[in-house]
């Protein structure tokens, strides 16, 4: 599946500290890498579902045909799972 990671990345990688004019710090290699794991997952219906694994984390974005977020998920492997769904979300 394609990864949304190096062109989105390099875009990120390039921001200096303050880059919003709020002294925001600039992103750090270890969140741009972690980043770069998130995966496109096109889905049956003509929806897309964004995803990344790690580190014993799974989290999973659906988005709708329609282009609202239907849900979002969570799931640690310690068992513990978090779900936002719905179809409100935009």
């Amino acid at each position: 599946m394609p990864q949304i990671g190096t062109d989105w990345c390099h875009e990120l990688s390039g921001l200096l500290d303050n880059w919003d004019g709020y002294g925001s710090k600039s992103p750090t290699p270890e969140a741009l890498a972690t980043v770069e794991r998130f995966a496109l997952v096109p889905l049956h219906d003509g929806g897309i579902q964004l995803e990344a694994h790690c580190g014993g984390t799974h989290i999973e974005v659906c988005v709708l045909p329609s282009g609202q977020i239907e849900s979002i998920m969570m799931l640690r492997e310690a068992g513990i799972q978090d779900r936002l769904s719905g179809g409100q979300h935009e």
